[in-house]
């Protein structure tokens, strides 16, 4: 009996603790983009924010706008997604080309977000994710912020695959139409 309450005590005291970092942890979007956003206004701000647009495209509905972000150790891949059930952006995936480690990228998002919700997929879960397209094929290390402030429902993916970094931040509501 006593070894239940132990177990129930350090429960809620694990849930208590992630609900508060999760309350005063906020993923609007990525720089100065903000989720909810307009193509043209993401044009306009990522010019702010150093990003060279590269190209525009509509495939099977979604809106999509493709940039780069150059930065003092490396230049990263953007993709901006706007469904076409919303046609407001709803999920910034940004690809670290030659990057191997995920370790510079998980102590930035850590930083911003605090630790992830998940971190430690064994391979048979990652497979399985892989396999359900949750996650791209090739994922072997993956890292997740739940953050569910202000009744937004939003995310942070960090993955490693063989040749690079991944990191997809997402709002959940907007990928759904809602």
């Amino acid at each position: 009996m006593i070894y239940k309450l132990i177990k129930i005590f350090f429960i809620t005291f694990a849930l208590l603790n992630v609900n508060t970092v999760i309350a005063e942890t906020e993923l609007n979007g990525y720089l100065s983009t903000q989720f909810g956003m307009s193509a043209n206004e993401v044009r306009t701000v990522i010019e702010e924010d150093g990003i060279v647009f590269s190209s525009s495209e509509t495939t099977d509905g979604d809106h999509l706008i493709f940039a780069q972000r150059k930065q003092s150790w490396i230049t990263s891949d953007l993709l901006y997604v706007f469904p076409a059930n919303s046609d407001r952006l709803a999920l910034i995936i940004e690809i670290f080309p030659g990057l191997f480690d995920t370790t510079p990228i998980q102590k930035k998002l850590a930083k911003q977000l605090g630790n992830p919700s998940s971190d430690n997929y064994p391979e048979s879960v990652l497979k399985k994710m892989q396999e359900s397209n949750l996650i791209p094929t090739g994922v072997n290390q993956l890292s997740v912020w739940n953050i569910t402030a202000n009744g937004n429902d939003r995310e942070a993916r960090l993955m490693g695959l063989e040749k690079y970094v991944r990191v997809e931040y997402i709002d959940n509501d907007l990928m759904a139409g809602k």
